[in-house]
């Protein structure tokens, strides 16, 4: 998926302010992050940009916030961007962050 489409599909789900600029910033630090790592830049950064992207429908049961993500996500973003986001909340998903995306 190209930023162009990573954007539309915060738009449509994302609707507090607040949270869009969470993960506009999110996806700046993941991109600088990328770059002085030597990593992906577009990788890390559409990963930084969606991380939150089912934030606002799962804010009151946190034990689905990635899992959410990863049915919306699923087959438009590589494997590493859905379990990048699933591992940033591993205390509900159990999924423990291992590579330097998922620990950033």
């Amino acid at each position: 998926m190209r930023r162009e489409g990573a954007v539309e599909l915060v738009r449509r789900h994302v609707t507090k302010r607040t949270s869009l600029c969470h993960m506009l910033a999110v996806e700046a630090i993941m991109r600088s992050l990328a770059r002085h790592l030597g990593e992906d830049e577009e990788l890390w950064g559409i990963t930084g940009l969606l991380h939150d992207i089912d934030y606002e429908a799962t804010e009151a049961s946190m034990e689905r916030h990635g899992l959410v993500a990863e049915r919306l996500l699923s087959g438009a973003v590589p494997d590493a961007v859905i379990r990048a986001i699933k591992a940033h909340n591993f205390e509900n998903t159990k999924v423990k962050p291992e590579t330097r995306m998922e620990k950033a």
